[in-house]
């Protein structure tokens, strides 16, 4: 019986370890939900439970949170020592760590009831003293005042929630819209392409892939589906089929990515093209030694150089990039529609802080402010929050638990929290971030320089042809046919001398007017010719790397060494095998001909581009040339009426005496 008893023991101890395995195995399973699919699984249970109790759920203690995050430290100190061989180990070393954070932000919350704070400039120096913030209006009005000069600050975007999108700011933000919904099908597309590959690798993946393309294809109704130019898709699509291993298709998947948004990114302000492209070549001469890398300076990148870079790099240059689409897809104004609905809301939920504390200072909770704010809202048809209409929301749960398993975020800590993460180990100092508005609000001031001399010219050329109609009718001045010769041009010595320098000056004006529009074309094409640059830069190593590519193909002979059972057999494997060589041999030359042809059309685009500006800038000359030989028979003609005036009135004083 006491054997029994033991076995039996044993056998209950077993089957304890098997529910504790079988629970740990539920809750490592329900981590690994998608956040939509947690918020479903918790619905439920948070439909039942009184408000009371949900805020006792979203209360944690300090302590305990103190001490994730001091082991969350020691694993990071871990992780550092790990790679101390590291030349960024050093830079690593010297941010601050989590436990450190958390205290400085509980004794802020503690000392002045929020959490933010903003310093500047962020490092003193002798000449100007640092000051600190705990409210973004106090801190953007600081800087406004005090390091924004007064003609420049009236060019700032005037911040009301409640206004609506400006035409521009609603294009602009609908182009990132669609270029992140781009990025975002391309990666999906992507993914499924790499478990095809994984699982059909070689010929039967390609004829598998294409029958999944015809698929999707004929599911979206659409003949082409890859958002790049048409002579680029199989470019691309053999880059990933014949590459090496796994980690080669991703990284050549993230490179085309990469391309994909500075691509159209560099058709927006240059300002904020250079924004973005700074950080990455810092970072690519961060992490490529000098020898290996084509990039010299931080604001101008070779794109031959993502090719050089492992997996991992590549991976967080497309993660941060994506990161700074999806800030810049935000809409950060209302729609009219929800106008009236935001005119409840005294204070702009992104000056509310998120958390809060409870218990006597020992426990942090969501913000109360905050809290309202998601119940009140859910998610309309766009994806986008909205405030839900009464009886819609019979539970009150809102957008709670979508915020809690990050299926929403704040946006202005998004903003806040994307605007600070750096690129790699080198952090890009906000003084920075002042120049560069400083440079776009100075180009804007020429903009807006520019605009006016347009708006003056058009005004005295109105006025010009009204006074021009006005002497053609008085004296009888018609207009030069266009196509008359010089000898059949009958002067009228009639014409007084006042009306011959109104018509020259209003030549000086329609020559000036025509310097003015040949100036604007000039530097438009001057952009449209850096685009080309960009493509040319963006497509050569692609072409270079298919060129090597083909020559490998056709030197590298199959071998066809081996056992045969009979002669047959043999003739089988080697017309298999040439097959597969003259295959792979068209895919490639194919791949390489496309390229050639699209980097081609570029070539001529820019030849034709510069063969335009240096047209423009003959034409430029001639008209000043013009616009000065006018202006010096204006002043000579005027000299000389104004001695005979001059002149005639000496004569009739001395008559009259």
């Amino acid at each position: 019986m006491g054997t029994k008893g033991g076995g039996k023991g044993k056998a209950g101890k077993k089957g304890g370890g098997q529910r504790q395995n079988k629970k740990q195995a539920e809750q490592k399973q329900e981590l690994q939900l998608l956040p939509n699919d947690r918020v479903e699984a918790v619905r439920p249970l948070w439909e039942s439970l009184p408000q009371a109790e949900r805020e006792k759920l979203l209360t944690i203690d300090l302590q305990l949170l103190r001490e994730r995050a001091q082991q969350a430290s020691e694993l990071s100190k871990q992780q550092q020592a790990a790679i101390e061989s590291m030349e960024s180990t050093e830079l690593m070393l010297l941010e601050p760590n989590l436990d450190e954070v958390l205290n400085e932000g509980v004794n802020r919350l503690k000392e002045r009831s929020t959490w933010k704070l903003w310093t500047w400039p962020t490092q003193p120096t002798p000449h100007m003293e640092q000051r600190e913030f705990v409210e973004a209006e106090a801190f953007r009005q600081h800087l406004v005042d005090n390091h924004i000069s007064e003609d420049l600050s009236r060019f700032l975007p005037r911040d009301d929630p409640k206004a609506p999108e400006r035409p521009a700011e609603e294009a602009f933000r609908l182009r990132m819209v669609e270029l992140l919904s781009r990025v975002q099908q391309q990666t999906m597309r992507q993914q499924e392409e790499q478990q095809l590959m994984s699982s059909k690798p070689g010929k039967e993946y390609r004829e598998l892939g294409k029958q999944h393309q015809h698929q999707q294809q004929a599911a979206e109704g659409t003949q082409v589906v890859d958002t790049r130019p048409i002579e680029q898709q199989s470019v691309y699509r053999r880059r990933r089929h014949h590459a090496a291993d796994m980690n080669t298709v991703l990284r050549d998947s993230n490179v085309e990515m990469v391309n994909l948004i500075l691509e159209a990114l560099e058709k927006e302000h240059e300002v904020l093209y250079s924004t973005l492209i700074t950080p990455i070549a810092t970072y690519i001469m961060e992490v490529l030694p000098e020898e290996q890398r084509d990039t010299t300076r931080v604001n101008e990148l070779s794109f031959e150089d993502l090719d050089k870079l492992v997996p991992e790099d590549v991976a967080s240059i497309l993660e941060w990039l994506t990161e700074k689409v999806d800030a810049l897809s935000t809409r950060l104004k209302a729609e009219p529609k929800e106008s009236e609905e935001l005119e409840e809301e005294e204070e702009n939920m992104g000056d509310v802080d998120l958390w809060a504390l409870a218990n006597d200072g020992n426990a942090l909770t969501v913000n109360a402010r905050w809290l309202q704010h998601l119940q009140d809202r859910l998610l309309g048809e766009d994806g986008h929050p909205r405030k839900a209409k009464q009886a819609e929301d019979p539970h009150h749960c809102g957008l709670v638990l979508e915020w809690v398993y990050g299926s929403i975020v704040s946006t202005a800590e998004k903003a806040r929290d994307g605007a600070r993460r750096a690129l790699g180990n080198i952090v890009t100092p906000p003084e920075e971030g002042h120049l560069a508005l400083l440079r776009a609000l100075e180009e804007q001031q020429a903009w807006e320089s520019k605009l006016q001399q347009a708006k003056n010219l058009l005004a005295e050329m109105l006025k010009s042809r009204v006074e021009a109609a006005e002497m053609s009718a008085k004296y009888n001045i018609s207009a030069v046919p266009k196509n008359a010769k010089a000898e059949d041009v009958v002067v009228d010595d009639s014409i007084p001398d006042h009306a011959i320098i109104a018509m020259l000056r209003r030549e000086i004006l329609l020559t000036k007017a025509k310097l003015h529009y040949l100036v604007f074309e000039h530097l438009q094409q001057e952009r449209t010719l850096r685009t080309y640059k960009s493509q040319l830069k963006q497509g050569e190593p692609e072409f270079d790397r298919l060129k090597r590519e083909l020559e490998e193909v056709k030197q590298n002979h199959r071998g066809l060494d081996g056992t045969y059972r009979s002669q047959a057999e043999m003739e089988r494997h080697r017309a298999q095998l040439a097959d597969q060589a003259i295959e792979e041999q068209l895919e490639v030359q194919t791949a390489f001909r496309e390229q050639g042809a699209m980097l081609q059309g570029i070539y001529d685009k820019k030849q034709r581009a510069e063969y335009d500006i240096t047209k423009r800038e003959t034409e430029v000359k001639q008209l000043q040339g013009w616009k000065t030989t006018i202006e010096k028979l204006v002043e000579n003609v005027t000299e000389v009426v104004a001695a005979l005036s001059k002149g005639s009135s000496q004569q009739q004083q001395q008559q009259q005496q």
